[in-house]
């Protein structure tokens, strides 16, 4: 995750049951900060961009387990 340059926040993937989860802790130097995220294909070994963005606010959750926050990557759905 990246806010204009700055990379703010990396995480892997965790299998729950037939998913995968990723978890994110970002941080931000100001409240309402746009932050972009970046998937890593480690297949095809490629970094690709993501559709959906999100706004900095100190301590929000954005997504659950059973409500996912879902992102589009290349051709990829990754939540």
């Amino acid at each position: 995750m990246f806010s204009g340059n700055e990379l703010r926040g990396v995480t892997s993937p965790m299998q729950v049951g037939n998913l995968w989860l990723y978890f994110l802790t970002v941080y931000a130097n100001a409240e309402g900060e746009q932050l972009r995220f970046q998937f890593y294909d480690a297949t095809t070994q490629r970094l690709l961009p993501v559709k959906e963005t999100t706004e900095f606010i100190s301590n929000a959750v954005i997504g659950a387990p059973l409500t996912p926050f879902q992102i589009n990557a290349g051709y990829i759905l990754a939540t």
